[in-house]
């Protein structure tokens, strides 16, 4: 009993003697040929979808490329883009309800004339 008492407190000594940043490194699972750092394993990229690209994720470059002349036109022609569908999209949906409209109005039309032939 009293050697395994002794192997607990010179295993926690160990401990005590890390530094801060050797007990949260010694936490991180590593596999045998990865070799983990936790202040560089940032792998998240960042994706612009009017642009198509993708770059590393850090308020830097997503700054930049946010900035850059290149993304401001591709959001221009973007926004240009939604506004000419949009527009297209409401002059069709006018249209179909006008044909709509006009099919209601000329079978109306051939109703009332057939329920005259009929009195």
């Amino acid at each position: 009993p009293n050697k395994k008492m002794g192997d607990a407190a010179a295993s926690s000594r160990k401990n005590n003697n890390k530094t801060p940043f050797q007990k949260t490194y010694a936490k991180i699972p590593t596999t045998q040929n990865q070799k983990t750092t936790p202040w560089r394993n940032n792998n998240e990229r960042h994706y612009c979808p009017i642009c198509n690209v993708w770059m590393s994720s850090d308020t830097q470059s997503v700054r930049l490329h946010e900035g850059g002349k290149k993304h401001l036109e591709n959001v221009k022609l973007d926004l240009e883009k939604r506004r000419s569908d949009k527009l297209q999209k409401e002059k069709e949906e006018k249209m179909m309800v006008d044909s709509l409209k006009r099919m209601e109005r000329v079978a109306n039309e051939k109703l009332q004339g057939d329920l005259q032939h009929f009195d």
